[in-house]
């Protein structure tokens, strides 16, 4: 390795104050990174991968307590520098990419500000745009962050990352929320300019195919420490470490177990009838229009779970949104149970329930996790609150999510278990209809096949209607018993 180290990690350790005791999420880290060097960082959920991303840049919940000998960014020290200091090496050392870049952008402000806010004009903008593969630049500058699909919205994130030309790039789960051939696109992508920039780039990933493809050598993360490092495929052909033997055997349960069949009523629980969605962007001198559903005709019947599969900017999340009455169409019609849908959801409040792509969006910051799963009770009765904190431990131990993480807030559970206490709450209420957006897209492959065995569980038990959406194929055949695709806005029945 050079003198100069690109990333360079002596004895970091974090934890969090909690109401009860101090949580350590990591313990002991020492890790070097050389300049051009491109390194995976792979664990379960709650292994303490984000937590080391968090620690690196500098954003860290208020709670966290970060120790190190050693903490510093081509050749800059973060552990002694002051607030000043720390915020300009970050500016101009650092990249970072979130699992969920839309939510690190202003929701209130249009890509554009974004880049200038960092310096860069409008032609150094659309040209960072066009580096990562997005053509349609004027449009994109001109838009919401709410206003791009997945795909290019975590191109947007890679193109700001890199606009300042980072000596150390950090990639936490850059591509898990997106469909298989957009995210390895996006990935190739980040990979050439990283190399093309001679940055190194720190990527965490819960995929070890990602990790053997791109990265020359490879970190396993488990309960905040790392039990195995080395080249990918000496770790990969030959573990040493009992947690990296298991991580490698884990294969996903549809993969093991056939999915069993159902049988649903003839009732029609859900109809879409020639349902057509247009999105405006662009100022008022230059309106961009895009269709986003073209006469869509869906039909769900009482009891199904509908599988729907489909490329970022398909048009799978806009058919979520009229299922959930956020959208109106701009013609056709939607009914539940055969009226209005937005009528019926006013009349059976909490009859209707989400589990959102990125569950930032559905837990409360301020509240504590237990207290946003315990949120659609209040909707369904208002159970006491003996019989409250009863469901939600017992829903929570259903999706394998500790019980004690009640007591924490979102920000101090990682994104795998963030989601599954999403699904925790949607569950909760036992509501007649589940809309699950990318229910199991942040999840590693064993937590993610045990989410999936809870849903059809929870499915054969309380006989809920429910829409699945994912572009992971194999997830959807397991859970679904019909599935359509989504192709361009419009929406064609699978064989």
């Amino acid at each position: 390795m050079t003198s100069m180290s690109a990333l360079e990690i002596a004895g970091l350790a974090v934890s969090y104050a909690t109401s009860r005791s101090p949580v350590q999420t990591l313990r002991d880290v020492d890790l070097r990174i050389a300049p051009g060097e491109i390194v995976g960082v792979v664990g379960e959920s709650g292994s303490g991968k984000s937590t080391l991303a968090a620690a690196i840049s500098g954003t860290l919940a208020p709670n966290a307590s970060r120790d190190a000998r050693t903490l510093s960014i081509a050749g800059a020290d973060l552990a002694s520098a002051t607030a000043d200091e720390r915020r300009a090496i970050r500016r101009d050392r650092l990249g970072l990419i979130s699992q969920n870049p839309i939510t690190s952008m202003d929701p209130t402000r249009k890509i554009g500000r974004a880049f200038s806010d960092i310096g860069l004009d409008l032609a150094a903008a659309e040209a960072a745009l066009q580096a990562v593969g997005l053509l349609e630049t004027h449009r994109i500058l001109h838009s919401f962050p709410h206003q791009l699909s997945g795909g290019m919205a975590q191109r947007v994130g890679i193109a700001l990352a890199l606009a300042r030309r980072p000596r150390l790039l950090v990639a936490d789960e850059p591509t898990s929320a997106l469909d298989a051939n957009v995210a390895r696109a996006v990935l190739e992508r980040l990979v050439a300019l990283a190399r093309e920039n001679d940055a190194a780039l720190l990527l965490i990933t819960h995929d070890l195919t990602v990790v053997r493809e791109h990265c020359s050598r490879v970190l396993v993360m488990y309960r905040g420490e790392i039990v195995e490092q080395g080249a990918v495929e000496q770790v990969v052909s030959q573990p040493k470490a009992e947690y990296t033997k298991r991580l490698l055997a884990a294969t996903s349960l549809r993969d093991a177990e056939p999915r069993e069949p159902r049988t649903t009523s003839a009732d029609i629980a859900v109809s879409i009838s020639k349902a057509n969605v247009e999105f405006v962007s662009g100022p008022p001198w230059d309106r961009t229009r895009r269709r986003a559903l073209r006469d869509v005709s869906v039909e769900i019947r009482r009891g199904e779970i509908l599988g729907v599969v489909g490329a970022s900017g398909s048009g799978k999340s806009t058919l979520c949104r009229l299922m959930l009455g956020l959208q109106s169409p701009d013609s056709g019609s939607v009914l539940l149970r055969g009226r209005p849908l937005r009528e019926e959801r006013r009349r059976n409040r909490g009859s209707v329930q989400v589990v959102l792509q990125h569950p930032d969006w559905a837990l409360n910051p301020s509240l504590r996790v237990g207290a946003s799963i315990a949120e659609p009770l209040r909707v369904v009765g208002r159970p006491g609150r003996s019989e409250t904190r009863t469901r939600v431990r017992a829903t929570m131990e259903r999706l394998a999510l500790d019980p004690d993480l009640a007591d924490r807030f979102p920000h101090e559970l990682s994104g795998g278990q963030r989601q599954r206490a999403s699904i925790a709450r949607a569950l909760i209420a036992k509501p007649e209809l589940i809309v699950f957006d990318e229910a199991v897209s942040s999840l590693d492959v064993s937590v993610q096949a045990q989410v999936l065995r809870e849903i059809a569980a929870v499915h054969r038990e309380l006989g809920f209607t429910a829409v699945f959406v994912s572009h992971d194929a194999g997830a959807v055949a397991y859970v679904a018993d019909r599935v359509i695709r989504m192709e361009d806005g419009c929406a064609t029945e699978v064989a």
